[in-house]
């Protein structure tokens, strides 16, 4: 199942270490720790003092339960909030005597709202290709829908999205568009905030995804080897492998490849024509215990993915090839020091590395385009946590160099069929060409208080300052306050919040968008050449309530009011995107979730999300090359194409753990994006191929409905290893669908058939 959680952090190594005594204060050796919570347990032995540990918690509720022999099993409920280490001193009553339960979890309502989706959710999440996971689990989350290519939307949002991987944040894209896809194999929770937004997290306006990564550290070496091939030529394989070098470090690693000869990316024509294409992935991590109040983790990732453009029917006929080669690479330190049951800090540094290159060919039509592209992004984290009475201080600094290199040139080819006059004076002899490399900088501190006022009532304020020179020099002060009440006898707990949101552009393709060359081939009169930061004022009021210990209801109203609303337009069916921003916009929506916890092998969620999303022009940046395009000049209101009126989703998941047999069934609605095309050209819109899949008596594309299935089964097991196979179906009734069809921003792309792939699963220990 998919559980709803409560908390909010940054640089999240929760940990729990605590002495296991007998009555007259000795220690146990031996006594096994337990840890729980919805989804699986984790154990270890007391050492020769009593001691045990257990790091890398995501934040959420467990159950702790001490086991000695001669003792009696003790429990208890701990909560973990923040990278503070829980002390937890326990005292075993000997057998045959009275216990008193102790639960020190705190028992006051929090702010923030997290899906979380755990380690075990991930593997059995349907999907014919692991690479495609990430973004399908985070649409489960209510009100997030899908587009093409993995692109997912949230809160009349478009790429306004922070990954925190590790406690390490992602400013830019993780997805098919800009890098090869996160590797599933390589976490232990994933967890989605959208609702408030505590100080700690910056550069978003959409949301934050935090990846809680899988780690060596206090386990066995244990494993996996998977394999699988599905239709559409698809093939993939990962191998995983972690566990304690010492009694104080750990070792992870993770690899994987995915690729499909017919089927790589969602296409720009019904026939799927000229799809196929790779991707590598290989992440690893190491963790190590110096002392007992500190803590040392280096990740290393990289990545690459091969593939070729998908074509239309005329640029298959004229023989078009074109193909893009994507490559990323990462590396973090991070260093945690528990001063005392009361502070810790983390300091930590990064490095995201992202380049890319789209290479042409001899049939192109009716562009021809090249580029190579790079940047990369340096960094500095530094966050303070103090617990001080019921306050729980936090401060913090992130401080960034990036470094930008673009290399852009494209010429008109054959009749120039739909380009603009703008973009046909460029021919193979006089081709356009853009070339130019910057380095910039931005930054930000934050400070914020998160205080219990008695027991019903939890505050999150804070204070945010940002400030960026990519490339207008741009600042801005960002308070964020959110408030929780707590009516117990109505088992319900009431939200409010305000956040201040700032988001400086994304760096892709950033200096050609706001160039003076891109400016003059726009088709839009009015509308400076500069992509700014967008800003946002964002509102939420909601409540969450119990139902009788079987279920869980959660509803929020938003509301979110926008100047320089990000909206990257794609160029010419290819993965790159150009930013751009439209002035101003308003969103709104209400999201609800109802959630029912495991029992008697069954679990499961439905979801809802109904929003309405506006924007008013005029647009700046951005490279637009068509002739027929949406006129949006200054007050020009439109709907964009993340505009999903209604979305819906719902999973069933059944496991019978004794004969080692689950299924899960999943479903999606989506009430489809609009078309976005003047009156006088729908008569040549409705005769392109595909455009029976567009209702133009509504404007938008055709709803489409899609049901997921996912089983697996235990075909053998012993001690040390077990053998898996699972069967995946996508689009269970084979349902044809566009996500959007002749759009200004996203162009057409067509969804995927049925799709069937199976895995057989090697876990070893």
């Amino acid at each position: 199942m998919i559980r709803i959680l409560l908390s909010a952090l940054q640089i999240q190594l929760g940990s729990i270490q605590g002495k296991v005594v007998d009555p007259s204060g000795g220690a146990i050796h031996g006594a096994r720790a337990i840890v729980l919570d919805s989804s699986r347990e984790r154990s270890v032995v007391s050492d020769g003092t009593g001691r045990f540990h257990f790091h890398d918690l995501p934040y959420g509720s467990y159950r702790l339960r001490i086991d000695a022999p001669g003792f009696r099993t003790h429990e208890e409920a701990v909560e973990i909030r923040s990278n503070l280490t829980r002390e937890i001193l326990v005292s075993l009553a000997l057998s045959g005597t009275e216990e008193t339960l102790m639960v020190r979890a705190e028992d006051r309502p929090l702010v923030s709202v997290f899906t979380r989706v755990e380690e075990e959710e991930v593997a059995r999440f349907p999907g014919a290709s692991v690479g495609g996971k990430v973004q399908q689990l985070v649409a489960t989350a209510p009100g997030w829908t899908t587009e093409d290519n993995g692109l997912l939307h949230n809160r009349g949002v478009d790429d306004g999205f922070l990954y925190v991987v590790g406690g390490i944040p992602w400013f830019d894209r993780i997805d098919t568009f800009f890098a090869a896809a996160t590797d599933v194999g390589a976490f232990q929770s994933l967890e989605i905030l959208d609702g408030h937004i505590p100080v700690e997290y910056g550069n978003a306006s959409g949301g934050v995804i935090n990846v809680v990564p899988r780690s060596g550290l206090a386990r066995s070496w244990a494993g996996t080897a998977a394999t699988g091939f599905g239709s559409k030529e698809s093939a993939d394989a990962a191998v995983t492998a972690g566990g304690r070098v010492s009694g104080d470090a750990g070792l992870f690693f993770a690899g994987s490849y995915r690729g499909s000869g017919e089927r790589y990316l969602d296409p720009v024509d019904p026939d799927n024509l000229n799809d196929s294409g790779g991707a590598l992935r290989f992440n690893s991590r190491v963790d190590w215990r110096p002392s007992s109040n500190d803590v040392l983790v280096f990740d290393l990732t990289a990545s690459g993915s091969d593939f070729r453009v998908t074509n239309t029917l005329d640029q298959e006929l004229a023989g078009q090839r074109q193909r893009q080669e994507l490559r990323d690479d990462h590396q973090s330190l991070i260093w945690q020091r528990s001063w005392s049951g009361e502070t810790v800090t983390d300091v930590a540094s990064y490095r995201h590395s992202f380049g890319a290159k789209l290479f042409p060919s001899e049939g192109d039509r009716p562009i021809s385009g090249a580029q190579d592209r790079r940047h990369v992004r340096q960094g500095v984290l530094l966050n303070v946590t103090r617990l001080a009475g019921d306050h729980l201080l936090k401060g913090g600094a992130d401080l960034q160099r990036v470094s930008a290199r673009e290399s852009f040139s494209f010429f008109t080819t054959g009749e120039g069929e739909g380009i603009s006059e703008e973009a046909m004076e460029f021919g193979p002899d006089d081709p356009f060409r853009f070339d130019e490399d910057v380095v910039r900088h931005q930054g930000s501190f934050y400070f914020q208080d998160t205080v219990s006022l008695g027991d019903r009532l939890t505050v999150n304020a804070g204070v945010r300052f940002d400030w960026t020179t990519l490339l207008v020099r741009e600042s801005a002060v960002s308070p964020r306050l959110g408030v929780a009440y707590d009516l117990p006898g109505l088992g319900t707990t009431l939200r409010a919040s305000y956040n201040r949101l700032f988001k400086p552009p994304q760096v892709e393709n950033l200096l050609l968008s706001s160039s003076e060359e891109a400016q003059e081939l726009s088709p839009f009169e009015e509308g400076g050449a500069e992509v700014k930061a967008e800003r946002q004022h964002a509102f939420e009021v909601g409540l969450s309530r119990t139902l009788g210990g079987w279920a869980r209801f959660d509803a929020v109203y938003w509301r979110r009011e926008v100047r320089n609303y990000a909206d990257p337009n794609v160029f010419f069916g290819t993965t790159i995107l150009f930013p751009n921003s439209v002035a101003s916009g308003t969103a709104s929506g209400v999201n609800a979730r109802l959630e029912f916890p495991f029992r008697q092998g069954f679990s499961g969620f439905v979801s809802y999300g109904n929003s309405l999303v506006y924007q008013t022009g005029p647009i700046n940046g951005g490279l637009f090359l068509e002739e027929e395009i949406l006129e949006i000049g200054p007050g020009t209101r439109f709907i964009p194409d993340h505009d999903q009126r209604n979305t819906g989703a719902f999973g069933l998941t059944f496991q019978h753990q004794d004969r080692g047999f689950w299924a899960s069934l999943y479903g999606r609605h989506e009430s489809g994006t609009p078309l976005e095309v003047e009156e006088d050209e729908l008569d040549e819109v409705m005769e392109r191929r595909g455009a029976e899949l567009v209702d133009f008596d509504r404007m938008r594309v055709k709803p489409r409905t899609l049901l997921d299935v996912s089983a697996g089964k235990r075909l053998f097991s012993d001690r040390s290893v077990t053998v898996d196979l699972q069967l995946d179906v996508r689009n269970l009734i084979g349902a044809e669908f566009a996500y959007n069809f002749s759009n200004p921003f996203s162009g057409t792309h067509f969804g995927h058939p049925c799709l069937v792939s199976f895995r057989v699963k090697l876990n070893f220990q």
